[in-house]
């Protein structure tokens, strides 16, 4: 019953007692609420800017109950290197975010997507390396890999 309820009100709730605290906190309670929404969409802004280098702005989204993909510029001091940073944040939880890592190419469109079968949570991105336009996934479940980029290659 717990897993149909908004964040917001889980996160009110779970100081009713430490058990109800630590199923909120479970990774397959998580998964499980999360395949009620199963995909995130967000979107680079089209103007590329964000105002100032440190103010994170949410991109563009669809209604969603869970994470908020968000950006900021910062000073580009070489030609073609990317000057917007993402991170994701849980806007139920103010000072809990991740830094996404930068993509070795230009990155020109992103989502987020949870896969409910799987249990993992993944960034897919839109990427231009100046040969050739592609796509690259970024697992955020899998910590050995240091949070990696890899290309999906189409087969």
């Amino acid at each position: 019953m717990l897993c149909y309820l908004p964040v917001k009100s889980l996160l009110r709730f779970k100081c009713v007692c430490k058990h109800w605290d630590s199923i909120t906190q479970d990774f397959q309670f998580i998964c499980l609420h999360y395949k009620h929404s199963p995909l995130i969409i967000e979107e680079k802004p089209s103007n590329g800017s964000a105002g100032c280098k440190d103010e994170f702005e949410p991109l563009p989204a669809l209604p969603t109950r869970g994470l908020v993909l968000e950006y900021a510029t910062r000073p580009s001091h070489f030609p073609f290197s990317p000057n917007l940073r993402y991170r994701i944040r849980n806007p139920e939880m103010q000072n809990q975010f991740f830094e996404i890592p930068d993509s070795k190419s230009s990155i020109w469109y992103m989502c987020i997507m949870f896969d409910p079968d799987c249990q993992v949570l993944k960034l897919l991105s839109l990427v231009d390396d100046r040969e050739s336009i592609g796509y690259e996934v970024l697992d955020l479940q899998n910590e050995e890999s240091s949070y990696c980029w890899r290309p999906l290659v189409r087969t």
